[in-house]
């Protein structure tokens, strides 16, 4: 399954890997190889570097280190710097309160760099399995 531990679906791509611009995506990956996420997430890793884009080229695949473990009562929550949203001139971006969250901010800033990264406390949210991007309800224009 491609799920994060503690996703009350089968998986929400807001979660596990983001177009940011053609032909580069931006996916989630854990460091620690005893959390339940990491080998699912490399994975995806592994599976976006053999794809291509519409005209053919090879995908730029971009890690974007996920916080360690944050749950509630017990439960792991799926918990992601990838379920952002993007706005004109920013992007709000869910923070854990956790020393991860300034690389996933500079990281975030560099995949956007006409947009100021804005950085939102998600942990209530993550409660309810979902986070910035879930909750915006976002339509295509």
């Amino acid at each position: 399954g491609g799920e994060l531990a503690g996703d009350d679906t089968d998986g929400h791509i807001d979660q596990l890997a983001r177009f940011v611009a053609p032909g580069r995506v931006v996916a989630a990956r854990q460091p620690d190889r005893n959390d339940p996420n990491h080998e699912p997430l490399e994975n995806n890793l592994i599976l976006l570097e053999t794809l291509v884009d519409a005209r053919g080229r090879r995908l730029e695949v971009i890690p974007l280190d996920l916080p360690p473990r944050v749950g509630f009562a017990g439960v792991q929550l799926p918990a992601s710097y990838l379920n952002f949203y993007l706005l004109n001139g920013a992007v709000i971006m869910p923070t854990f309160d956790h020393a991860a969250d300034a690389a996933a901010i500079k990281t975030l800033a560099g995949l956007f760099p006409s947009r100021t990264v804005e950085p939102f406390s998600a942990l209530e949210l993550i409660r309810g399995r979902g986070a910035v991007h879930c909750v915006t309800r976002d339509q295509p224009v």
